[in-house]
């Protein structure tokens, strides 16, 4: 490969010396305050990095590929020709200034001889990068782009590992900083889709797993936990942490949390992290955990991690739960006080499986993790839960399916999605989860559970601990099954066609039923008669899909249902969204001060961009949703404030 000499970009930090400290097996990295950018060898050194910027001559070039071909159009790294097989993370924390110091240690296998690492990374300053004696290396970082960041290159010649230290920027889109208060201080990550860059150079593709340790210096009043195994049950003395994992897993699922936290073990493999004031509520609503995890592996083959914990975080965490490996997160809306929300278990629990196991090699494929997951998550329902709860889980998605697919436009209703030149967080639609769940439960419908369930535990061994294709499950189904490739189950157009096909399973469930005929009494004859005397026995997804069937509710007639459930303030987080949701839907701006309310408490990426989208369709809901920008905008987390500027079409100048 043709590149020019680089002058050594690390040179100007003048600190081999304190990154070969840091990087010792048993060394400790120095807190922020002590690094070198005190005494101006960090501005030195983003000098020199700006030098680089200039420098036309640096700008990134077409990587010329390999015969093993390796594309996923959200990275720019080059792992068909250097593959990073493991990582040695230590980390520091600056609360004041809600910044982390990370160093990196890469072990690198260089494939074809190339003379550049590619990583990908975004809003990092990097300080140094040195070879395993402590030798600086040349570096440079490409032009930025706005949705992914920026290229670290770097020079590796022969070399099989390297080091890198680096701070991250306060508005690190992977990391949120929860409270100063050291009592209710919490720093957590989340890193998927493509967010890992941002607080760890990496090559951050599902196409890639590598093994990982983390090693943390803490305040001794906090616990730390991690993706990457032997987590601890209480705090260390010290504040120091160290953790590590040989299984190798993709570096959306590298995790971290560090903060008060407290531990309850449910058995002998299981247990919950949350914080003191949350973890008796926790352990109550999921102390079964144990025995969920056993009939798992009875159902899919091995639980191949370890462990398997939960960590209950605050209310704003940007997802409902999200599947890291051996410490699934979790946001507190999920402890709902009577078990009705336990399907985010069931799903977090099969990720183990479908997706961290078996991993969809890109986001174009995310069915592969989440369409298979929601199915095992239906099944675990029916069996801990009831068949009835089962139904009005699957009830509920073919509604949200059908009314996603309406709004969809091209192949975004396609499984195996398009995603070249678009955000990765794209993918992360409804068609994924509940179409690829349907498309499962058609072939169940035609070949047999019996069949079925074997089969889905044969594939995550065959596959297992690698990164796959729709195309390479669509190869591996047509040869266990032959008679799939028959017309009649339409495979072709499950896949690679927006729409659902016409052989998509019915749904049916009694309590359903029941729900659909109350709406009607209410819509057609204003009687609410009946459904005053079902209100003790409905269920958090019958009231749900009560309020999903009153899309053609004026708001007077919202205002009725209101004035009788106070629904606006359910205590049931998931019942309180959708009302809320149908209140703006139907303009009913009585309800609008609890709307804003919710957005700015919940905070989350997905409640920002849906309420404010919507609010955006009246003028009177385009004036709230920009009061909720003006109010949250001092404390949104980076992707929230990104995703109120987006709903409102708000542009920054350049």
């Amino acid at each position: 490969m043709n590149r020019v000499d680089l002058p050594n970009s690390s040179s100007p930090c003048n600190c081999s010396d304190v990154i070969e400290e840091l990087m010792k097996e048993e060394a400790l990295p120095l807190s922020i305050s002590d690094s070198p950018r005190s005494s101006g060898g960090m501005d030195a050194c983003l000098i020199a990095m700006d030098s680089l910027r200039k420098n036309e001559l640096l700008r990134t070039q077409h990587v010329e590929r390999s015969p093993f071909v390796f594309f996923d159009p959200h990275s720019f790294s080059n792992p068909e020709q250097v593959r990073v097989t493991h990582m040695r993370i230590i980390a520091d924390f600056d609360v004041s200034q809600e910044q982390m110091q990370g160093a990196v240690h890469l072990d690198v296998v260089n494939q074809t001889g190339t003379e550049w690492l590619y990583l990908d990374s975004k809003d990092l300053t990097i300080l140094e990068v040195l070879d395993e004696p402590g030798n600086a290396l040349e570096w440079f970082l490409g032009d930025k782009d706005p949705l992914l960041g920026q290229r670290l290159a770097i020079r590796i010649g022969d070399r099989t590992s390297i080091k890198v230290r680096y701070i991250t920027s306060k508005d690190a889109e992977g990391l949120y900083w929860h409270s100063k208060d050291p009592e209710n201080f919490l720093l957590y990550s989340h890193s998927q889709p493509t967010y890992t860059r941002s607080w760890l150079p990496c090559q951050d593709t599902p196409g890639v797993r590598t093994t990982l340790s983390f090693a943390f210096l803490a305040d001794p009043r906090w616990l730390a936990v991690s993706s990457s195994g032997n987590n601890p049950e209480q705090k260390v003395k010290g504040g120091i942490y160290r953790m590590e994992t040989k299984i190798p897993i993709p570096s959306y699922l590298i995790a971290f949390c560090v903060g008060n936290l407290e531990y309850r073990k449910t058995g002998e493999r299981t247990g919950i992290y949350a914080h003191p004031e949350m973890i008796d509520r926790a352990y109550d609503e999921f102390s079964h955990l144990e025995l969920v995890l056993d009939r798992a592996e009875q159902l899919l083959g091995e639980y191949s991690w370890g462990r398997y914990d939960m960590l209950i975080l605050p209310v704003d965490f940007p997802a409902g739960a999200v599947e890291n490996p051996m410490v699934s997160f979790f946001s507190s809306a999920v402890v709902a006080g009577d078990k009705s929300l336990m399907y985010y278990l069931f799903h977090e629990l099969a990720h183990a499986w479908a997706g961290n196991k078996v991993t969809a090699r890109g986001w174009e494929h995310l069915w592969l993790n989440e369409g298979i997951t929601t199915y095992i998550e239906l099944i675990l329902a029916e069996e801990f839960n009831g068949k009835d709860y089962a139904e009005m889980l699957e009830k509920i998605y073919y509604n949200k399916l059908v009314d996603e697919l309406a709004g969809s436009a091209g192949f975004d209703g396609a499984l195996r999605m398009h995603l070249e030149g678009r955000n990765p967080r794209d993918a992360f639609s409804l068609v994924p989860y509940y179409k690829g769940y349907f498309f499962l439960k058609m072939l169940e419908k035609k070949i047999g559970k019996e069949k079925l369930l074997p089969f889905l535990k044969k594939y995550f061994e065959a596959f297992r601990f690698q990164s796959v294709t729709t195309e390479e499950f669509e190869s591996y189904l047509f040869t266990r099954f032959p008679e799939v490739k028959d017309e009649d189950f339409q495979v072709y157009q499950w896949l690679y066609e927006p729409g659902l096909p016409g052989n998509c399973p019915m749904v049916q469930s009694e309590k359903m039923t029941q729900i659909e005929q109350l709406s009607s009494d209410w819509l057609q004859r204003g009687d609410l008669r009946s459904l005053k005397e079902m209100v003790p026995s409905l269920t958090p997804q019958q009231w749900v899909f009560f309020i999903q069937n009153l899309k053609t509710s004026t708001a007077s007639q919202l205002a009725e249902i209101d004035a009788l459930f106070d629904l606006r303030n359910h205590p049931n987080l998931i019942i309180r969204e959708a009302w809320l949701t149908a209140a703006v839907h139907s303009q009913y701006t009585d309800c609008y001060p609890a709307v804003k309310a919710f957005v700015l408490t919940a905070s989350k990426p997905r409640i920002v961009r849906a309420f404010l989208s919507k609010l955006m369709n009246s003028p009177e809901g385009a004036d709230l949703a920009l009061e909720i920008y003006n109010e949250g905008k001092s404390f949104f987390y980076p992707r929230s404030l990104a995703a109120a500027e987006a709903a409102q079409k708000i542009k920054h100048p350049a």
